[in-house]
């Protein structure tokens, strides 16, 4: 059964808001991501941009991360793009190691884990996460969650045929 909601929001909670959204092409190959990252952090910098936010304002990122070595490298050359310096500092999460990837049901899976961190205040752990690899050095969460103010995250994806894109959330009202 389906039905469209024609209530109003009041008396409802909204707990975060899309503030910016970018995609882009990099048409490296069919399946293997862009290992310099730099168009998923061109969509990266545009969606923070259009979220009248810069890098530095962002509290933790959300990646793509399917626990491969080609897209954890491009992921990281992205995050470097992103956020210079701190690239090694922002922490990051994925869902993916908990159900697998979802394919096309991924993105909405992973919008929830966003809302939570920021409803929540804390980043999720990588689940299935257990050795760093000394390629990525990106401050993945894992074993147990990260209690932090979450009002600001980067949400990337990237998908074959070299699309890619950002959304940031924001908490809402802020």
């Amino acid at each position: 059964f389906f039905s469209l909601e024609t209530e109003p929001l009041s008396g409802r909670e909204v707990m975060a808001e899309i503030s910016g959204y970018a995609s882009t092409m990099d048409a490296f190959t069919v399946t293997d991501p862009d290992p310099r990252g730099e168009a998923l952090a061109a969509a990266a910098l545009a969606a923070i941009e259009e979220a009248g936010l810069r890098p530095e304002d962002i509290d933790c990122a959300h990646l793509h991360e399917t626990g491969t070595f080609k897209n954890a490298l491009a992921e990281t050359a992205a995050m470097r793009i992103i956020f210079g310096e701190r690239y090694t500092k922002v922490p990051v999460f994925s869902l993916k190691g908990q159900p697998g990837h979802l394919i096309g049901a991924c993105g909405a899976l992973e919008t929830l884990a966003v809302i939570d961190s920021i409803k929540n205040r804390r980043v999720l752990p990588t689940v299935n996460y257990e050795v760093p690899d000394p390629d990525v050095p990106l401050n993945i969460v894992r074993g147990a969650q990260l209690n932090l103010e979450v009002r600001n995250v980067l949400k990337m994806s990237a998908a074959f045929g070299g699309q890619n894109a950002a959304l940031v959330f924001k908490r809402y009202g802020t």
